[in-house]
């Protein structure tokens, strides 16, 4: 069977950007290193600094031998333990993060911290969930669901629903993702919390395109869009526009499709984010490609592929 060598230079070209996309999603979870500082003790303060981090982090262990075991005290300790944790976590240690996250977790037992407890059950889901270990971070989410409800904390309860959605969306159990997205949406919408509603109305988009009704999906994608737009989130709307984009490519509405690509494009070569840049580019490539536009595709293919060689080639 002949193939065209122009559209085997496409497949090549599409075969490279993937191969490259794994590549930057490993790099991705150590890509953003956080400032974080203890704000109760004035000499331990992180910093971008490793080595000064490592000094401030030896000074602080031996403050934290000296302190009394008072309630109060034992708070605190959590507090700049959880600070330790959250750097490791940020920097690509997630195994001294855990060490850390379950120190915390056996104080705030031990002191009988229950919302303490249940937001550390969660920080440790998220390091496994970081680590890929899929089925501890949904039993560490659960636990943590388990003490937010029976307290009747709303914030906290909403985040575990929102993250437990995501694992069950990203495992392709969209039925039970659904239900866990509904519910934490019944919620963000009842304690008036818009940013992370329209997150949520994003992520039920995901999970009907996800199941193919493409237009119920764009409904809740044109929904985040309104919100972000009205909060000024740039990421976020350009997120948004990529999902409506992707929404009309899978309907077959080509042109729709792609003046949202375009748009999303326009706001990620402004923030100057390469990654989501290249994706774009990537899109609209396999959408020239659908409508036969065989030189528009491979010049947005290549732009792609060279935005994220290069974006490699600099973590």
């Amino acid at each position: 069977m002949y193939l065209d060598p122009i559209i085997l230079d496409i497949v090549a070209t599409l075969i490279g950007i993937l191969a490259a996309i794994t590549v930057i999603l490993s790099f991705l979870l150590v890509d953003y290193i956080k400032k974080i500082r203890n704000e109760k003790f004035e000499f331990f303060k992180i910093t971008d600094n490793l080595d000064n981090n490592e000094n401030q982090i030896k000074k602080f262990h031996q403050y934290l031998e000296k302190i009394d075991n008072t309630q109060q005290n034992r708070l605190l300790e959590t507090d700049n333990l959880n600070n330790l944790a959250q750097f490791y976590k940020d920097n690509g240690q997630p195994t001294k993060a855990l060490s850390y996250f379950e120190h915390v977790l056996k104080i705030q037992t031990e002191i009988g911290y229950k919302l303490g407890e249940a937001n550390t059950l969660r920080y440790i889901g998220e390091i496994y969930l970081q680590t890929n270990n899929l089925s501890e971070a949904e039993n560490f989410f659960n636990k943590s669901l388990q003490i937010h409800r029976e307290n009747d904390d709303k914030v906290g309860l909403a985040e575990d629903l929102f993250q437990i959605g995501s694992l069950l969306l990203n495992t392709n159990r969209l039925d039970q993702s659904l239900q866990y997205f509904e519910e934490a949406l019944q919620i963000q919408t009842e304690i008036n919390n818009t940013w992370n509603k329209a997150d949520i109305l994003g992520s039920i988009g995901l999970v009907y395109n996800r199941k193919g009704d493409y237009l119920k999906a764009n409904n809740f994608f044109e929904n985040a869009l309104e919100i972000h737009n009205i909060l000024g989130d740039k990421p976020r709307i350009a997120g948004d526009l990529g999902n409506l984009g992707v929404g009309y490519l899978n309907i077959g509405d080509l042109d729709h499709a792609l003046g949202y690509f375009e748009k999303s494009l326009e706001i990620y070569q402004k923030i100057g984010d390469k990654f989501e840049e290249a994706k774009c580019l990537s899109n609209i490539g396999m959408l020239y490609q659908k409508k036969g536009d065989l030189d528009k595709s491979i010049a947005s293919l290549e732009k792609a592929l060279n935005i994220l060689l290069k974006k490699g080639g600099q973590i």
